[in-house]
């Protein structure tokens, strides 16, 4: 019959047919009254059919779940053990719980008796199941290895042969294992806690597959420079301080060597990344600079050590451009001393440089009145005086310009608004910048002196209006 526990795969069957039925006859239901809409037809009232299908919902609820029920039973204590899901096992319990409970009230409200009796009797039995789902939760714990295993056979004297495909859940219940929950909870959340440390290293480790550094042409140098991504350079940061949090846990044992070896890795990266970059901030800054043949004679001793940095910064970039993986080009102890060195170097080279700007500063002081970088323009290109014309109007005020002749002779200074002054005395310009310009100023100040003297004797022999 319709009550009779012992054809409950019979009936579950049944109920799932006579449902299919009544959803089929909604369905009638609904496009007749559409097709009734249609053609402004009075639409037929199908209302029983929607009200037998909820009458009929708690039978269809009550046979699908109890037989879900059983058949989860049967696949969860019968089941090969490696093959457990707990967790669905879990969710579908409470699940079939709620439902039997539900439905109980709903039989007893409808004075079914029979069907009501029936919802006890297997929320009976899923009680009877219920308190061993904790165990199956902790026991299939994704972080059981075999130590844990062999923990609990040493200090709880129970041999449990997880990995054996024949092994169920049926026969660990029948070993005993709910007189010992606690204990073997307590193995299965250290297990749980060291899974936390073995993701965590598994994700730190997959997350910088595929990111490579960014190795790109640098202008017209034949070489190149690189960059990382700043979501990667944080992501780095993050990762040391989420391994050294690691290397702190209780629950490292396992994983201490790995953790060791990951975060010596790490800041292995940063340091090479850090002093490489810096390498790199100099050298884009001196390699113009030393790329001028004038500076390279009058700084040959810089010049020298920054051309050896140079090789060995090629060299690198070669390999980088080749191998660009993050971990794979940065994790080198030989890099990172190659980089420190020419850091070290470059920083000498700098100072060199800033001592040779001083001394020219130091031999025409309005030198001071430049940047560095507009004073190397000049200095780079000692061999044309013409370089020294944007640069004027930082040295002298209110001089926009000097008048070259063809051969270079110099023979007048302008203002910006166009003012000309001839010079007393033509010169050209040789020897070292800071000389020649020296001699302009005298120069110009000797240009000035004789323009007032001529200024004051034509004021003697002019009118006053023409001399103005």
């Amino acid at each position: 019959g319709f009550t009779d526990m012992e054809e409950c795969a019979v009936n579950a069957a049944r109920v799932e047919e006579m449902m299919a039925e009544l959803k089929e006859l909604q369905a009638k239901a609904d496009l007749y009254n559409s097709r009734e809409g249609m053609f402004g037809v009075k639409q037929t009232d199908y209302g029983a059919v929607k009200k037998i299908a909820e009458q009929f919902d708690p039978f269809y609820q009550f046979w699908t779940y109890a037989q879900g029920w059983r058949d989860g039973l049967a696949r969860w204590r019968d089941g090969a053990f490696v093959e457990l899901d707990a967790e669905s096992a879990d969710r579908d319990v409470t699940a079939a719980f709620k439902v039997m409970f539900k439905m109980g009230k709903a039989f007893n409200q409808r004075q079914l008796p029979d069907c009501a009796k029936n919802c006890d009797t297997i929320r009976q039995e899923i009680e009877a199941f219920r308190v061993y789902v904790p165990l199956a939760l902790a026991m299939r714990s994704p972080g059981m290895r075999e130590r844990h295993w062999e923990k609990i056979k040493v200090e709880i004297g129970l041999e449990i042969p997880a990995t054996d495909p024949e092994f169920t859940f049926g026969a660990a219940i029948e070993m005993g294992v709910k007189d010992k929950e606690d204990e073997i909870v307590a193995v299965c959340d250290v297990a749980g806690k060291e899974y936390g440390i073995e993701t965590a290293l598994e994700k730190m480790h997959g997350e910088w597959e595929g990111i490579a550094l960014e190795v790109k042409e640098y202008k017209e140098t034949g070489t190149y420079v690189i960059r990382i991504e700043d979501e990667h350079a944080q992501m780095l940061d993050d990762q040391i301080v989420m391994t050294q949090a690691m290397s702190f846990s209780p629950y490292k044992a396992p994983f201490a060597d790995e953790i060791e070896t990951w975060e010596k890795t790490l800041r292995m990266v940063s340091d090479v990344l850090e002093e490489w970059l810096e390498v790199q901030r100099s050298w884009q800054y001196l390699e113009p600079i030393f790329g001028s043949k004038d500076i390279m004679d009058q700084l040959p001793l810089e010049g020298k050590r920054f051309a050896a940095v140079d090789r060995q910064w090629r060299k690198t970039l070669v390999v980088a451009e080749e191998e660009p993986g993050v971990i794979v080009a940065c994790n080198k102890k030989e890099l990172l001393e190659l980089f420190r060195e020419s850091n070290r170097v470059l920083d000498g080279v700098q100072k060199g440089l800033a001592e040779y700007l001083e001394m020219k500063r130091l031999a025409f002081s309005r030198f001071f009145f430049l940047s560095n970088d507009e004073l190397l323009q000049i200095l780079s290109q000692t061999k044309n005086a013409l370089a020294v014309q944007p640069h004027l109007r930082k040295c002298f005020e209110a001089i926009h310009s000097l008048d070259f002749e063809k051969d270079l002779k110099i023979t007048a200074m302008n203002s910006v608004e166009g003012e000309k002054v001839p010079f007393s005395e033509h010169m050209y310009p040789k020897g070292p910048v800071e000389i020649w310009l020296g001699e302009v100023q005298r120069i110009m100040i000797q240009s000035c002196r004789q323009s007032i003297v001529d200024s004051l004797v034509d004021y003697q022999a002019q009118k006053r209006a023409v001399w103005v």
